[in-house]
């Protein structure tokens, strides 16, 4: 074996790869137009800017992290039952201390005169002195002032081995550990689903604020067209001298606060699209004047119908909710940690076995230099205070918690199942109520326009008719975007949003 040198020694090099960021398109398939602003339709409807949400949303990318990082800590767990192999090297140097070198100096002198005397005790040949023994004669006199100089103050060491270990049995704790990691994988995606589902809420419910904004902003639209419509008439009826100058003030009045009204619910309008496209994760929270939201169409028929049964509903829900799951998910967990702490109840065996070299004053490690060592491992833990069983109870305790919170989420999953149903009966029963309602202003108001321009009622009781009238459409409106953030809520309240995006 050719001697190992310090430059096939120097081993210890370690590369850091970092994994690279993902952008996720904006582009979503959109059957209402083409595609503007980066990938956004020209139309938006809800299932697409739901998707858009699910691909670019920050809050979804980072439950996926954290689903690498679960996945991560499983494969950190399997290579427990693999062999580790160390390579360990290392060079030092050792400077003596003063009473050590001078006990060094002075062993090396005495030496040196032992051999002197060994030289001048040797008999010559013949009793004639020959050259070589002269000269050794020199060399031995001369030997002890050499000996005593040449006695270094510092020693060099130096070492390297290989050695490879096998965990053998280690009272299951490692077979708990692999499960207890898998559970948390298991856990990291249901909570990415967990906030799949609240994401889809929120852009559901901003979707449907920016319908409500846009059907506000016709209702006051209408509203002040009205009103410049009776202003109109009502200058022209003055000038002939058939109408009076208070109710041409009225309108004027009237066409200002209507020109109000509409600069608000269009700053309403544009608020909610800036809330919608952040949760779309749209750059700059900005969707563009290019993208208009699709407008809020009638109420299909099963809107109308009422819903189906609640314990059924309620079984549903416990079955796919994301933090149901992971609540189960988390009972399991919590008995894996009780296994892994009985665990240090038992022994623990390993293997070995190991290549070393150690040499002292100069850097040459040979195959003589080497020795092997192979052996086994046997640990056991008799006494530690009560700190095993205090870590048992410990991991029962925490099991119980997982249980409870377990318990808690179910209850809460039915208290959210049933107020969603009662939402969506008393939305439907509202939608008609309005609806009713605001045919009735709609004829009063038409009525009271014709006896005011014939003369038969007062501008006051127009005035007040035209209020009813927006409160009612506003009031409609309000309903019919109610009912329909009612039926989701009660979807996502079922996890049923979710279906569409199950991997």
């Amino acid at each position: 074996m050719q001697p190992v040198r310090p430059s096939s020694l120097l081993v210890v090099l370690f590369v850091a790869m970092s994994a690279s960021l993902c952008a996720a398109e904006n582009r979503a398939p959109g059957h209402a137009g083409q595609a503007v602003d980066g990938g956004l339709p020209e139309v938006l409807d809800l299932d697409t800017a739901q998707r858009i949400a699910i691909e670019s949303n920050p809050s979804v990318e980072a439950a996926r992290a954290r689903i690498d990082q679960a996945r991560a800590r499983v494969k950190q767990a399997q290579s427990a039952y693999l062999p580790s192999l160390d390579f360990t090297a290392g060079a030092s140097k050792t400077w003596l201390a003063e009473n050590d070198y001078r006990a060094a100096r002075n062993g090396a002198f005495v030496g040196a005169v032992q051999g002197f005397n060994q030289v001048l005790g040797a008999p010559s040949a013949g009793g004639v002195p020959l050259v070589g023994d002269v000269l050794g004669l020199a060399q031995a006199v001369a030997g002890p002032y050499y000996a005593r100089g040449s006695v270094d103050n510092s020693v060099d060491s130096y070492n390297a081995g290989l050695t490879a270990t096998w965990l053998i049995f280690d009272g299951l704790a490692r077979e708990f550990s692999n499960a207890a990691a898998r559970l948390g994988r298991r856990e990291a995606e249901a909570l990415h689903g967990e906030v799949q589902r609240q994401l889809l809420a929120g852009v559901a419910g901003a979707f449907y604020n920016v319908q409500l904004q846009r059907e506000n902003i016709e209702i006051a639209q209408e509203n002040l067209r009205f009103n410049q419509r009776l202003l109109k008439e009502a200058k022209a009826r003055r000038r002939v001298g058939a109408g009076s100058l208070s109710d041409e003030l009225n309108f004027e009045v009237r066409v200002r606060a209507a020109e109000s009204s509409l600069l608000q619910v269009e700053k309403g309008r544009n608020v909610a699209r800036i809330g919608l496209a952040a949760l779309m994760g749209v750059p700059d929270a900005a969707l563009g004047d290019t993208v208009q939201v699709a407008v809020l169409t009638a109420e299909a028929p099963e809107e109308l119908a009422p819903p189906q049964d609640t314990a059924g509903l309620i079984q549903r829900g416990l079955a796919s909710r994301p933090e149901i799951i992971q609540s189960d998910y988390a009972v399991e967990r919590a008995d894996a940690g009780i296994g892994s702490r009985r665990a240090a109840f038992f022994p623990v065996l390993s293997a070995f076995a190991s290549r070393d070299s150690r040499q002292s004053d100069a850097f040459k490690l040979g195959e003589d230099d080497c020795s092997t060592t192979v052996g086994v491992n046997v640990s056991l833990n008799l006494f530690a205070g009560g700190r095993k069983r205090a870590a048992v109870a410990e991991a029962k305790a925490a099991r119980t918690e997982a249980e409870r919170n377990r318990d808690s989420a179910a209850i809460a999953v039915a208290s959210e199942i049933r107020e969603a149903v009662e939402e969506v009966v008393a939305a439907q029963k509202e939608l008609v109520l309005q609806r009713t309602n605001a045919e009735y202003v709609q004829r009063n108001r038409s009525l009271v326009e014709k006896e005011y321009k014939a003369g038969q009622t007062s501008l006051v009781r127009l005035n007040e008719a035209q209020r009813d009238l927006v409160q009612a459409q506003v009031g409609l409106a309000l309903a019919r975007v109610s009912l329909r953030n009612a039926w989701h809520a009660l979807r996502s309240a079922t996890a049923e949003t979710l279906a569409a995006y199950a991997q």
